[in-house]
């Protein structure tokens, strides 16, 4: 006996029931009435790589800073209150990037503002003078890029 295509088992077929193979045969009489196209057999989409627009693949990045004084954070400044501090922004965002620079007396301000731009390795530095604040003041530079800063501070004392 010759055997047709319906009573050959596969094993896309084993263990089906007549309710499954009547839902079937129910969604295929939709689909022809509906004139949609019947999908004989589902194949599992194969997705091997992602690439992110550039705008996407850099809107997540997330810059932190490192403020390295000079002198130390804290220290007491004498007349005429010259400090500098260098600045590192890692991930390293490359050279000519604008940071903000911003002093601040006691916490309040920003007393003065400015920009610098980054070196090759990530860096700006600050050298000046600080005093936007007045003796007895705690004077705070603060640098800030992308979201991250950080901040450098000196006492203004008397000699």
């Amino acid at each position: 006996m010759e055997k047709t295509v319906k009573d050959v088992v596969t094993p896309q077929t084993a263990g089906h029931n007549k309710k499954d193979a009547s839902r079937r045969k129910a969604l295929k009489a939709i689909a022809a009435v509906s004139g949609g196209v019947a999908v004989t057999k589902w194949v599992k989409p194969v997705v091997e790589s992602v690439v992110l627009p550039a705008h996407a693949q850099a809107t997540g990045t997330i810059f932190s800073m490192t403020c390295v004084p000079t002198p130390p954070n804290g220290t007491n400044l004498f007349s005429p209150f010259t400090a500098s501090a260098v600045v590192t922004i890692t991930p390293n965002p490359g050279a000519s990037q604008t940071v903000i620079v911003e002093g601040f007396c006691n916490g309040t301000g920003p007393a003065a503002t400015d920009t610098g731009l980054t070196d090759a390795g990530g860096q700006v530095s600050f050298t000046g003078n600080v005093d936007f604040c007045s003796v007895g003041q705690n004077a705070v530079v603060r640098f800030s890029y992308m979201g991250a800063s950080t901040e450098c501070n000196w006492n203004l004392a008397v000699p």
